[in-house]
């Protein structure tokens, strides 16, 4: 029961903030708030993820079940996607961030800035949420969603949940052309996927002296 709370707590904050991004067309500041207020609302219960690129990072680092996973994976999939068909329910096909690649940058390009940025936004995450020296801290929230707006100032979206989610909804209301699936997987999909990945490795490098048995999120949640 615990850990269906957790996915279903996972889906409603990925709707939202999918929803959120939508509906201020990607504004920096509407999107680190509702950030910053779902990860107070949902971290007892969930963790509080709402990106798959959090979820790979944490389970990366040793502090998320690589078990528990998949689940969360669709949860939050399945609430991007009901939050872009949201937002174009409401705003119709001039919901631009469903089409969020700029036309003035290659996709490489973007590609590389959605690597980085999670890159770096999934070391804040793990050290506010994991390191010893914020164990029992109050600010992770503030952090968390104020960091993720710093990085949305540049645009993009840092969460292949979301991007996923507006890819499927793109597709399904004809706003994205099927030409344009791979490009748009690569940079909103893949890319932060990887950055996840190395963000956590650098991590686990730059802190080996941190006892990952002790600071396992949410398996008490799940149990």
């Amino acid at each position: 029961m615990k850990y269906t709370r957790a996915c279903i707590m996972e889906l409603i904050g990925t709707f939202f903030l999918t929803f959120v991004l939508g509906l201020s067309t990607g504004n920096p500041f509407a999107i680190g708030f509702i950030l910053m207020a779902l990860v107070y609302t949902g971290g007892h219960i969930s963790g509080a993820h709402y990106n798959w690129a959090v979820s790979v990072g944490a389970s990366v680092r040793g502090v998320f079940s690589w078990n528990h996973m998949p689940l969360y994976l669709i949860c939050q999939a399945l609430g991007a996607l009901l939050g872009a068909m949201g937002v174009y329910g409401f705003v119709g096909p001039e919901a631009g961030f469903l089409l969020p690649m700029g036309a003035e940058l290659n996709w490489y390009v973007l590609f590389a800035i959605e690597f980085l940025m999670t890159l770096i936004f999934i070391m804040v995450w793990l050290t506010v949420i994991t390191a010893p020296s914020f164990d029992g801290n109050q600010i992770f929230g503030f952090v968390i969603g104020l960091g993720f707006a710093a990085i949305v100032f540049l645009g993009g979206l840092y969460n292949p949940a979301v991007g996923l989610g507006t890819i499927l909804c793109g597709l399904f209301t004809g706003v994205l052309a099927a030409e344009m699936i791979w490009h748009y997987t690569l940079v909103y999909v893949v890319a932060p996927l990887l950055g996840a990945c190395i963000g956590a490795s650098l991590y686990r490098f730059m802190n080996p002296d941190q006892n990952i048995d002790i600071l396992v999120i949410n398996e008490t949640i799940m149990n």
